[in-house]
């Protein structure tokens, strides 16, 4: 029986689409022809025959992933599945107040997360986004998730 591995994710990506040279990186917004405005790139994941990019209104939230093909032009480089999601990490700097406190959070088991540690929530749009959404509520004092209610 086949491994199921996880996507191999790209940090930085250049191709070409409809003759035009490309190029964007997590973290940073896509070429304005895609028209999604300063949307960070949340993931570029190497889908075998293409890559996938996701934006909070392209494959995010709704719609589909922007493609990008594969051919002689297209560059990559990746990030390792140790490496933590770049926006994710300074968020958690921003909101936690140094690089040092953010790494000890993101490796830290949390009840909010079931348990997990924030950093295994990173291999996914969804549970980067779960993280993010963590993060948010402690920079603005709302009650921890699993407390909501109680």
């Amino acid at each position: 029986m086949p491994e199921n591995k996880p996507p191999k994710r790209i940090k930085k990506l250049s191709w070409k689409h409809n003759g035009m040279k490309m190029a964007c990186e997590v973290g940073g917004p896509l070429p304005g022809y895609f028209e999604t405005g300063n949307e960070p790139v949340l993931e570029i994941v190497d889908c075998g025959d293409h890559y996938a990019i996701y934006t909070e209104s392209r494959g995010g939230s709704y719609g589909p992933a922007v493609r990008a093909g594969k051919d002689k032009w297209s560059t990559e480089t990746t990030e390792t599945d140790s490496t933590i999601s770049e926006p994710v990490f300074l968020r958690a700097v921003e909101v936690l107040g140094s690089p040092e406190a953010a790494i000890a959070w993101l490796k830290t088991t949390n009840p909010d997360l079931g348990d997990m540690r924030p950093v295994d929530r990173l291999r996914s749009i969804a549970g980067s986004q779960v993280v993010l959404d963590l993060l948010g509520r402690i920079k603005h004092g709302a009650p921890p998730l699993n407390r909501v209610g109680k």
